[in-house]
C-alpha cells in the first residue's frame, strides 16, 4: 500500500509539476514526507531480515562443514557440499538482498523528489513575492 501510494504522489507531481499551487505542492510534500517515513521502515526492516537469513546460512554452512569433516570428508570438499546443501538458504538471502536494496534504492529516489519540490516551493514563493512588489 505504501508503495502505491507513493506511486500516485509520483505520478501526480510528474504530471503536475509545472502548474501545481504552492498549497497543492506543499500538501503532496509533507504527504510524501510521511510516506518516505513508513518507507524507510520497511527499508530497515528489509535488511533486517536479509541480515537475519546471512547470519543463517552463515551458521548452517559451518555446522554442516564440521559435521563432515567430523565423519572424515576434507575439508574443501565438506564445503563444497555444505554451499550445495544451503542452496535455498541462499536463494532467500538472495531475494532478500534484492528487495532491500530495491526499497533503499526508492527511498532515496524519493528523498530526491522531496528536494525537487522543495525548490519548486521555494520558487513559487520567491515568484509570488517579486509578483507582489
Amino acid at each position: 500500500m505504501i508503495l502505491e501510494e507513493i506511486e500516485k504522489i509520483l505520478t501526480w507531481y510528474k504530471e503536475n509539476c509545472k502548474t501545481a499551487t504552492v498549497e497543492n505542492l506543499l500538501y503532496t510534500r509533507d504527504k510524501l514526507a510521511c510516506y518516505s517515513y513508513d518507507l524507510a521502515n520497511m527499508v530497515s526492516d528489509a535488511f533486517e531480515d536479509y541480515n537475519g537469513n546471512y547470519f543463517i546460512r552463515q551458521i548452517s554452512t559451518s555446522k554442516k562443514i564440521n559435521k563432515m569433516v567430523e565423519f572424515g570428508t576434507a575439508v574443501t570438499q565438506a564445503a563444497h557440499k555444505a554451499k550445495e546443501e544451503v542452496e535455498e538458504v541462499y536463494k532467500k538471502e538472495l531475494e532478500y538482498q534484492s528487495s532491500a536494496s530495491r526499497l533503499d534504492k526508492l527511498l532515496k529516489q524519493v528523498n530526491k523528489i522531496l528536494d525537487s519540490m522543495n525548490q519548486r516551493i521555494a520558487y513559487l514563493k520567491k515568484i509570488h513575492e517579486e509578483d507582489s512588489k
